[in-house]
């Protein structure tokens, strides 16, 4: 799914519009000439230029993100396997990257994101677009149905379990959950709880985490919210 990474590239290119819309004012100030800009302008304009560097690193891997996962369509659709001689990633920054790319849909429904993952240096056997693939996937589903319930102190938490030899990343929600039933017709594909949905997302999830020797699981349970696995092998 495109949208979630294009509606984070529009997020941030409009924080730069808001620097364009005062290159005049900017260029004068540079250059020595008084300028009457208001205070509140200036304040955010001075925030927003502070955050640029990020702004543009997070779009430049953003742009990454998306041709390789345009690629990984393609493997996914022609059951093509991953080249494991180059697929070692540092999860942490693709953490980062994710929840960023759904912080802005979460904030709209009122959901709190919360970043758990445990610091520490290791390598994981999985390629970097389809791990960050993976976690927002089952972010934005997790943001889609608490935002779906109603529920007005919704939360997301992605935590991480060090294992001997792998790394389990859970996503968890406190949304209003499903019954056994649903979460058994839910890995299949083309069933979904969520209206206008297609159903192919966690079977995807699936599919891209076990092409990379990995394991995925999910639990869940009415009213008390959903809890998705992921394993992945250590490099």
């Amino acid at each position: 799914d495109l949208n979630q990474p294009l509606s984070y590239f529009v997020l941030n290119l409009t924080q730069l519009q808001s620097i364009a819309e005062h290159s005049a004012d900017i260029a004068a100030a540079i250059d020595g000439r008084r300028i009457d800009i208001p205070a509140k302008v200036r304040s955010q304009l001075v925030q927003t230029m502070n955050e640029v560097p990020a702004i543009v690193g997070d779009m430049m891997g953003g742009a990454e993100y998306l041709q390789t996962m345009m690629r990984d369509a393609k493997r996914f659709v022609s059951s093509e396997t991953l080249n494991r001689d180059n697929i070692l990633t540092d999860p942490h920054h693709a953490v980062a990257y994710s929840l960023n790319v759904c912080r802005h849909h979460a904030q709209q429904a009122g959901v709190d994101l919360r970043n758990r993952v445990s610091e520490y240096p290791t390598k994981l056997l999985v390629d970097y677009s389809i791990f960050c693939q993976v976690v927002i996937n089952l972010v934005r589903n997790a943001v889609q149905a608490i935002e779906g319930s109603g529920k007005r102190d919704g939360r997301v938490t992605l935590s991480s379990e060090d294992k001997q030899d792998h790394v389990a990343f859970l996503v968890e929600d406190n949304g209003p959950g499903m019954t056994a039933e649903e979460l058994a017709r839910l890995g299949r594909g083309f069933y979904t709880t969520k209206k206008g949905g297609s159903g192919i997302g966690v079977m995807q999830c699936h599919r891209l985490v076990g092409m990379n020797g990995g394991r995925f699981t999910m639990e869940s349970e009415p009213g008390r919210g959903t809890t998705a696995r992921i394993e992945l092998l250590r490099a």
